[in-house]
């Protein structure tokens, strides 16, 4: 519809203005092209709707069959020419010219009224095609319960804790492991892997192309010549801290890397589901602040 709000403004106007004739043209004009957009594949104007196919399920502006049968007279045929005044949304004799005296406010009210309930028949379409979800079982509905229950329980048992990574250890934690090869990717400036790691909000996922651009635009001035992963800090169940040490540009820096669980529709998850250790705040400004670089002392004094 939102193509057409021009037009149903101007028709408003003339309404208001009691130009009945142009409005009731206006809004049947615009009923006909809207409910033709409904389905491309199949396009057909409200002209050429059957009456049985002008039923809204849900209808929430009036009875469920209350446009069909309305539509009855929208579809009636008029093949000569008459100047009887018409009270009637008479589409047929009205776009053809056929009724020449429908210049009043009936019939231009009755083209608002149509408009809404042709509006409200397409969203009930929409509303229809949508797949509806099966409602639980008492026994899944137990079971979700228990569930949430159960992590709602273990989350509130959870205690911080931390380690230190030891390099010749060949199996590292999920959190250090992937800190490793953020870092190593960055030294190595294989932008795809880097961008791989940023963190992505809700369930749309960007290409691995943009997120390498977007790495190349954040890190391509930055060399990582050195990098050490000093120690892990779990702060919270489903968000963990590296400390590290980071050799950037000539600069040694002391900081941390941010990282949150998250699963493969983008929500968080703990540390004990299913999921993957996400970079949140992978801008590098973020973690190479002035006041994590370490200032050497002067041996010379």
């Amino acid at each position: 519809m939102r193509p057409r709000i021009g037009l149903l403004q101007k028709a408003l106007t003339d309404y208001e203005a009691g130009r009945y004739y142009s409005t009731v043209l206006v809004v049947l004009s615009v009923m006909d092209g809207f409910v033709n957009d409904l389905d491309t594949a199949v396009r057909q104007g409200l002209h050429a709707r059957p009456v049985e196919d002008m039923v809204a399920w849900d209808s929430v502006a009036g009875h469920h069959l209350g446009l069909s049968h309305a539509h009855q007279s929208f579809l009636k045929g008029f093949y000569k020419t008459d100047d009887t005044k018409v009270t009637e949304l008479f589409r047929n004799g009205i776009m053809h010219g056929t009724l020449v005296n429908f210049d009043n406010e009936v019939v231009a009210t009755k083209a608002w009224n149509r408009l809404f309930a042709v509006a409200d028949w397409a969203d009930s379409r929409e509303r229809q095609a949508k797949p509806v979800e099966p409602t639980p079982t008492l026994r899944e509905a137990l079971r979700q319960w228990k569930d949430t229950q159960d992590q709602k329980t273990r989350i509130e048992e959870w205690q911080p804790y931390e380690y230190e990574t030891d390099p010749a250890t060949e199996e590292l934690s999920d959190v250090a492991q992937t800190s490793r090869d953020f870092l190593e990717s960055w030294e190595k400036r294989r932008w795809g892997p880097v961008g791989a790691h940023f963190m992505e909000l809700g369930s749309a996922r960007s290409s691995v192309g943009k997120l390498a651009v977007l790495a190349k635009d954040l890190y391509g001035t930055l060399e990582l010549s050195e990098w050490t992963v000093l120690r892990v800090r779990h702060v919270a169940a489903a968000v963990a801290h590296t400390d590290v040490e980071l050799l950037v540009s000539g600069t040694m820096y002391r900081t941390d890397l941010r990282w949150v669980r998250v699963d493969d529709t983008g929500s968080t998850a703990t540390e004990w589901e299913s999921g993957h250790w996400a970079l949140s705040q992978y801008g590098p400004s973020l973690f190479l602040k002035p006041e994590t670089a370490v200032i050497e002392p002067d041996n010379d004094r």
